[in-house]
C-alpha cells in the first residue's frame, strides 16, 4: 500500500467526496474495481450506521451519502485497489477504509461528548468549515509566508 493511500487520498477523497455534489461535477460511479470492491466491504447500512449524523440539519444538498462516496472512490481507482506488505486487497480496503473515515470523523465530525451518538459515529456532520461560511475575517488560514503568499480577499479553508 503506497504511502499516498494512508496520507493523502483520505483528505483528497473527502474533498471530491464534498464537491461532487455541491460543484455540479456530475460524478457518477464506475464499475471501477476498487468500487466494486468498497461495495462488498461496506455496504450503505454499514455507511448509514457509521455516520447517523451525516449533513447534520442541512436540509439540501446532502452530499455525504453512500452514492456520493462511491462516485470519488471511482475517481481515484488506487484507491481500496492495490496492496502492500503482504496485505490481501480486502484487508488492505479495510485499512484504506478505516483511515479514511477516521479522517472524515476527524475533520467533518461533530464532535460533541453529550448525547446519545458516540463521537466516532460523529462523522460528515458539518458539510461547511465552522465560521468560514459568512466571514473570511474569521477564517484566517494565512500564513505571512513570502514564498506561498495568500491572496488579498481569497479564503483557505477546508469546506465552503
Amino acid at each position: 500500500m503506497s504511502i499516498a493511500s494512508f496520507c493523502i487520498t483520505p483528505l483528497f477523497l473527502q474533498t471530491v467526496f464534498f464537491h461532487s455534489v455541491l460543484l455540479g461535477n456530475g460524478f457518477v460511479a464506475g464499475d471501477t474495481a476498487n468500487v466494486q470492491r468498497i461495495k462488498r466491504i461496506f455496504t450503505s447500512e454499514d455507511f448509514e450506521k457509521l455516520f447517523p449524523k451525516a449533513n447534520g440539519y442541512q436540509v439540501s444538498p446532502k452530499p455525504f451519502n453512500y452514492a456520493n462516496f462511491l462516485a470519488a472512490a471511482a475517481k481515484f481507482e488506487k484507491f481500496c485497489d492495490e496492496a502492500a506488505g503482504g496485505l490481501d486487497p480486502d484487508t488492505a480496503c479495510r485499512k484504506e477504509l478505516s483511515v479514511s473515515f477516521a479522517h472524515f470523523t476527524q475533520e467533518t465530525g461533530e464532535n460533541t461528548g453529550w448525547g446519545p451518538v458516540p463521537r466516532w459515529k460523529q462523522g460528515l456532520y458539518f458539510t461547511s468549515e465552522l465560521g468560514c461560511k459568512d466571514s473570511l475575517a474569521a477564517c484566517s488560514y494565512c500564513s505571512p509566508s513570502t514564498e506561498y503568499p495568500c491572496v488579498a480577499g481569497k479564503g483557505y479553508f477546508g469546506r465552503d
